[in-house]
């Protein structure tokens, strides 16, 4: 089997990072607009935690957040509270504006 050299495998990922942004961010935007964002409160080793997520219509939210949090961090997370997020805190998050996550090393 062939191999690209270094230099060309580079020069293509480079070029497909700075492509035209517009396929991806209408895609996105399209998503964002037709989906709902959720608060989902779980458990990591014991200590509260607090991801925003959204997700299209019709995706049942608790059975996928579950399958995340078991493929991520296997038997050391428990899945808590699952529910659409406010219009406060929608908008404090398109914001950048929510709350830090108190329960995380990081702050966020």
């Amino acid at each position: 089997m062939y191999e690209l050299p270094f230099a060309a495998t580079h020069r293509r990922a480079d070029a497909a990072m700075h492509a035209p942004a517009s396929r991806y961010s209408a895609g996105m935007a399209e998503f964002f607009k037709t989906s709902t964002l959720w608060v989902v409160d779980f458990r990591y080793e014991g200590r509260p935690r607090r991801w925003f997520r959204a997700f299209a219509p019709g995706v049942d939210v608790r059975a996928e957040m579950a399958r995340e949090l078991h493929a991520l961090h296997g038997g050391l997370a428990r899945l808590g509270e699952v529910r659409p997020a406010t219009d406060d805190e929608e908008r404090q998050h398109l914001r950048g504006e929510a709350p830090p996550n108190v329960y995380c090393p990081t702050g966020r």
